[in-house]
């Protein structure tokens, strides 16, 4: 997991997964935006006020890659 702030109140979390079946690089993008979520990876960021947070699971076979993205604003 990476953590990286983009300004005051924006940060960009980033959980990247390998796989050598490129029919699994979808399921492993969507794995690694879960596992965000469950381990709460944000929690200190939103602990520090920042309000908006991108979520990237992004997944690698070879020299193809899957990147799905998450975002919102916290309130």
């Amino acid at each position: 997991m990476m953590a990286i702030a983009l300004a005051a109140r924006k940060s960009t979390i980033i959980e990247c997964k390998t796989t050598v079946n490129e029919d699994d690089l979808a399921t492993e993008a969507q794995t690694a935006l879960q596992q965000i979520k469950d381990r709460d990876y944000d929690a200190e960021l939103r602990a520090q006020g920042v309000e908006q947070i991108l979520h990237y699971g992004i997944a690698f076979c070879a020299k193809k890659v899957q990147v799905n993205l998450e975002w919102g604003f916290l309130t």
